[in-house]
């Protein structure tokens, strides 16, 4: 299929799924919350948590508001990319976030207390039920089901834009993640390869006879390597900033970053967490050693430096004009 046509699927099915949930929202806030007097600040108070226990809600927040940065992989796709995909960016990520806060706050208001809203099964799904009956928090659930689909196909978009520039890199050894289909040239070797290690990925979690446990490890394994990503991404941002303009503002920003991450990945191990999240953390970093093994291909480093892909970013980030000292 074409980019086009599976965006606006993605769209379609992420964009029916918040105007359900707002309906629920509307909903809650026109009732005061839990017993009319629920809303309030509350549910932004830490409640007594240590630094350790936010640490570790911080690593499962990132598996929720993630995927603002796939923008970046349709960058030789998109027309005008350098202005297009940072500010597609940008709003994904103010988008994602206000989202995620003002519905948590919602879910949250419509609770007695946080102990209640961790032993509800499915709680939003639950809070429409209570506040506009059972057939809407029918409508609900299917519509999380729809809204996983989009996240997955968005996901499989992204996949296979990163492995096809990557397939085109390394040359001859991944000459079948470059193949196209005619019709659309969309990247049907790549995407190929992409679906075949999701529904691996998915089939491996098969054994789990709770959909929510599955669910909660698949959402772990996703969060570890996006907080493996977004550390690395930062000390990248880090030394490229150092190695060329050294502005105060982005070097201050970028190291609080890097502390903030560094501090969250030593307390999400520190101590290391039990089976079976023991072994979700073993196969996060395996996938991340893998990945990282990738740059030992010969040759592959001095042609992603030329890569069209590094070539928008770059541009994109830091002016035309930029050039390492």
């Amino acid at each position: 299929m074409s980019i086009g046509f599976s965006s606006l699927v993605i769209l379609a099915c992420e964009g029916a799924a918040v105007a359900l949930i707002t309906a629920v929202a509307v909903a809650v806030l026109a009732s005061g919350g839990y017993h009319h007097h629920g809303l309030g600040a509350a549910p932004f108070s830490p409640h007594g948590a240590s630094l350790s226990v936010l640490a570790l809600g911080v690593t499962a927040a990132f598996g929720q508001f993630s995927g603002f940065e796939s923008a970046a992989t349709l960058g030789e796709e998109a027309r005008h990319s350098t202005r297009i995909i940072p500010a597609a960016i940008a709003w994904s990520l103010a988008g994602a976030a206000a989202v995620y806060i003002f519905f948590t706050w919602i879910v949250y208001s419509a609770y007695p207390d946080p102990a209640a809203v961790a032993a509800a099964p499915a709680p939003l799904v639950s809070v429409a039920g209570t506040y506009l009956g059972s057939g809407i928090g029918i409508a609900v659930n299917a519509a999380g089901m729809v809204s996983a689909f989009g996240a997955q196909l968005a996901c499989l978009n992204a996949a296979a834009r990163l492995l096809f520039a990557l397939g085109r890199e390394t040359g001859g050894a991944g000459a079948f993640l470059t193949r196209t289909w005619r019709r659309h040239c969309s990247p049907a070797g790549a995407l190929t390869v992409a679906g075949a290690a999701s529904i691996a990925t998915l089939l491996a979690f098969g054994a789990e006879h709770a959909a929510t446990r599955a669910a909660t490890l698949i959402i772990q394994y996703g969060a570890y390597l996006i907080l493996a990503a977004y550390l690395m991404t930062v000390l990248a941002a880090l030394a490229w900033t150092w190695r060329t303009r050294r502005r105060p503002l982005p070097m201050a920003v970028l190291t609080t970053g890097a502390a903030v991450l560094g501090y969250v990945l030593y307390r999400t191990f520190a101590p290391f967490p039990a089976a079976p999240f023991s072994w979700i953390v073993i196969a996060a970093s395996a996938s991340v050693i893998l990945g990282v093994a990738t740059l030992l291909v010969p040759g592959l480093l001095t042609r992603m430096r030329g890569s069209r892909v590094l070539a928008v970013t770059t541009t994109a980030v830091t002016g035309p004009a930029a050039r390492p000292r």
